[in-house]
């Protein structure tokens, strides 16, 4: 649940970030799966050192890159964190402040907080 409850407000603060409508924002898994791949080239890093750094296995990060799999929001953000880059730009391209990070942490820390922010500004 949680999960769904990020994905759907990472569309949403993108959207508004980018001025565009919710709806034209879709997530591709193999455009995710492209853009990880080169960002690992432009760093120059082997799959096998980045997993091992952001505390994945290596055969987990071969999976969502050749086989498929989609990785979890907390993988995700260890993968995120240990490459330098958004959760916001390994999904969908775009660039994002970096408070939005802020805000993905603690939906994942604590949810109740997570809730109580939004609904402050709601």
């Amino acid at each position: 649940m949680l999960a769904t409850v990020i994905f759907l407000y990472v569309r949403c603060l993108l959207a508004t970030a980018n001025n565009a409508d919710m709806n034209t924002l879709k997530f591709d898994p193999d455009a995710m799966r492209q853009r990880i791949i080169d960002e690992l080239k432009r760093q120059r890093r082997s799959q096998a050192d980045v997993a091992e750094k952001a505390g994945l296995g290596h055969g987990y990060l071969t999976n969502i890159l050749k086989r498929e799999q989609m990785p979890s929001v907390d993988k995700l953000h260890a993968l995120s964190n240990e490459l330098g880059v958004s959760i916001a730009w390994i999904m969908y391209g775009i660039e994002v402040p970096p408070d939005f990070d802020r805000v993905l942490d603690l939906m994942n820390r604590d949810p109740k907080k997570f809730h109580a922010l939004l609904a402050l500004l709601d």
